[in-house]
């Protein structure tokens, strides 16, 4: 009984996961295809009031995540998802060689992951 609980807990946790980093890796992909509506899906309902429209949302991104959108390769480092909240690590390379690390917080909202923040930090020098 104990095994199939622990089974379970873990099936449990690998399919949030691979729903968190899914989410995450189709909002990337709706940016850089520039389908802004598509892209506006994902966010969250707190990201959706305070920007309030995809096109509010299009010009911050390009403002200030162009990292994301100029991205030629897109990798998941790292995940960890509970019930109702995830953090995905991406990690971006750029037509540069630039690596760039995008930290991804998500949250449960109508039984859909939606992404809360992201950070952008520099990633290690690459080669």
């Amino acid at each position: 009984m104990r095994i199939l609980l622990v089974a379970l807990l873990l099936s449990f946790t690998s399919l949030a996961q691979a729903s968190a980093e899914a989410t995450v890796l189709a909002q990337i992909k709706a940016m850089q295809n520039e389908s802004w509506q598509e892209a506006w899906t994902y966010a969250s309902d707190g990201i959706r009031r305070k920007f309030g429209s995809a096109a509010n949302f299009r010009t911050l991104v390009e403002q200030q995540y162009i990292e994301i959108l100029e991205a030629v390769e897109t990798d998941v480092k790292s995940t960890r998802a509970s019930e109702r909240v995830a953090l995905v690590v991406i990690e971006l390379l750029s037509p540069r060689f630039d690596l760039t690390e995008a930290y991804y917080i998500l949250a449960r909202e109508s039984d859909e992951w939606r992404i809360i923040s992201v950070e952008l930090r520099p990633g290690p020098p690459s080669i």
